[in-house]
Formats: structure tokens, sequence, C-alpha cells
């Protein structure tokens, strides 16, 4: 999936130097609607047949430069310049500068989902619509396309998700007696039965109360809850933070809290990390990339200990609800 969207991103930050044409691959065309259309290869790949071109790109997560090196052996025309200038909001508040300066803005760069709407209302990002983005809307998950359009205008194209589950240590759960939680009352009392059988030394998860993720957790949560931070209205984006379902997820933690059944550390810090290396925190509200922090961060006594188990769910949701925690679009 990454592969295939910094080809996508790349190639369409070069519309105006293509040669668009239809899937078949033969000629050039635009739409009924007068947009062009991208020349896709029998892979679903775009195809890029115009000369050299290099192309700056600024991206934080690990691993990128194997996956840059791949892109540019599958196009040997277009030359990649990854930059890493910072994660999330260092990135941001530089691109936000440059983009303001109208100089030293990326061809292309990594947005979170959170926080691309300030970059599409500030009128940084092109619409990629434009250029035939729309014909690869099938190749994703049709929230997150979802994400990265505005109606029939599309800012970006999805890199990655990071789908919420519950991680949890079944060492502990397994010494205690606790069957994993399917609903958040469940995880209440598998709470309260930890805090009494070890007078408060081991509680069951950790909620980053004070924010300090830039309240990076509260989304998914209420994502998970059925609700949402937002409504788009036409090409318009409404807030709708003060709404039912948030403050019961918000009063549902801060009631574990005060009990003493949850944490409250700052997420990836030294004390988070101690409380799931020592067995003091027997549950991570996890993304798909949480795992890897956990291998690297829970300490020789549990490793391999860990498992994943379904997000718990809300009684007012009648199916199951998933949800996702960051991840991010490309543009």
């Amino acid at each position: 999936m990454f592969r295939r969207a910094l080809t996508m991103v790349a190639v369409l930050a070069l519309a105006s130097t293509f040669v668009w044409a239809s899937g078949s691959q033969e000629g050039t065309g635009t739409s009924a609607s007068g947009e062009q259309m991208l020349k896709l290869g029998s892979d679903g790949m775009p195809v890029y047949d115009r000369p050299p071109v290099t192309l700056e790109f600024w991206n934080w997560a690990p691993g990128t430069d194997i996956t840059v090196s791949a892109f540019e052996a599958a196009y040997p025309n277009i030359k990649i310049e990854w930059n890493n200038v910072g994660t999330s909001t260092t990135e941001y508040n530089k691109l936000t500068t440059a983009l303001q300066a109208g100089s030293g803005a990326p061809d292309v760069v990594q947005i979170s989902f959170e926080a691309l709407p300030t970059f599409m209302d500030s009128g940084g990002l092109v619409d990629l619509a434009q250029y035939g983005a729309a014909q690869v809307a099938d190749q994703f998950v049709p929230f997150t396309w979802g994400q990265v359009s505005q109606g029939s205008k599309v800012y970006a194209i999805p890199q990655g998700t990071g789908p919420m589950v519950l991680a949890y240590n079944k060492a502990i759960f397994d010494e205690y007696g606790l069957t994993v939680p399917k609903t958040w009352d469940e995880f209440a009392t598998a709470g309260k039965k930890l805090y009494d059988a070890t007078n408060g030394e081991v509680k069951i998860g950790n909620f980053d109360v004070a924010g300090s993720r830039g309240g990076l957790m509260f989304p998914p949560l209420l994502r998970g809850a059925g609700g949402h931070f937002w409504e788009q209205r036409g090409d318009t984006w409404v807030q709708t933070i003060d709404n039912p379902k948030m403050l019961n997820i918000l009063k549902y933690w801060d009631d574990l809290v005060k009990k003493g059944y949850a944490t409250n550390y700052f997420p990836y810090t030294t004390d988070y990390f101690n409380g799931i290396s020592t067995g003091h925190v027997a549950t991570v509200l996890a993304a798909a990339w949480s795992p890897k922090l956990i291998a690297l961060n829970a300490g020789d006594e549990y490793a391999g200990d860990w498992r994943i188990a379904p997000l718990p769910q809300w009684p007012d949701v009648s199916t199951f609800t998933g949800s996702n925690w960051e991840g991010g679009p490309m543009r």
C-alpha cells in the first residue's frame, strides 16, 4: 500500500508535464467534466513516460529510504530527494511557513489525516482531481478516500492507516484471571479487579488526560463510539466537538483515572514505557503502527506475552465499530 501511494502521489504531482491517457494506455484524453485522465499500466499503477525529473519529498516515517529506492527502481526517470524535516507538528510548521512565503515547499509531503483539513482549507494543496486522481479511488478503503477528498475535489492520496485494537499482556491477564474485554463496561470491570487484586499496583490501561499528544487519542476513540469531531456540509467543515458521545468518553476515562484503575502517563515517555515493561499497565490502546513500539520497549520480562484483540465496544453501537488512529495521506 505504501509503495502504491508514493507512486501515485509522485506521478500526480507532475501533472503539468504529463501526457495523460485513458486506462487503456493508448492516446490522451479528458473526462466528460474536462478533467485529464491518468495513464495506468496493466497493474493499475500510473505510467510515467516523460523526461527525467526530480521531486522533493518530506516524510518522517522510518524505512522511507527503502520505499524511495523501490520507487526510483520502478520509475527510473523520477528521482526523489527525501528530507526528514521533523515529525508531524515540526514538519507542519515548516510547511506552513514555506506556503506563506510562497517558496521552499516540497513537491510531495506526508500529512496525517487529522491535520489534512487545515492545509486543505488554507489553499496550500492542489486539487488532484483535475489530473485524474479520482481514477484510483477504488484502490483504497472508502473511509480513507473520504478523508482526502472534499466533494469532487481530491487533495491527497492515502498513504497508510492505523486501525485501532486493544493490545494486552496475556501473562498479566492469565495471572489475575481476566478475560479479554469485549465491551468498555467489561474493560472497567477488569480494571477494578486488577486494582483490588494488586492494591492498585497494576492498572488496566493508560489514558492521556493532558492531551500531550495533541489530543490525538480522542478522535479514534470517538469514531469507535460512532461519533466524530467534524461534519462535512457541502464544501465546509463544521465542528461538532461538544457532542454527547465525546462527553461520555471523557467521563468514562476520567472515572477510571480518578479511581486508580488507569494511569495517565504522557504517551511514549520513559514513565509510559516503564509502566508497560514492568507489568504495571496491562493493556495499550494501539494502532497498526503501535506493536513495533511495544516490542521495542516491552522489556525482557514480558517479551512475547503481548496479544491483540478487537477494540472494546459501546452498548449503543448496534454493529461492531472500529476506528483509526493516525496514518496519513501524502500530497
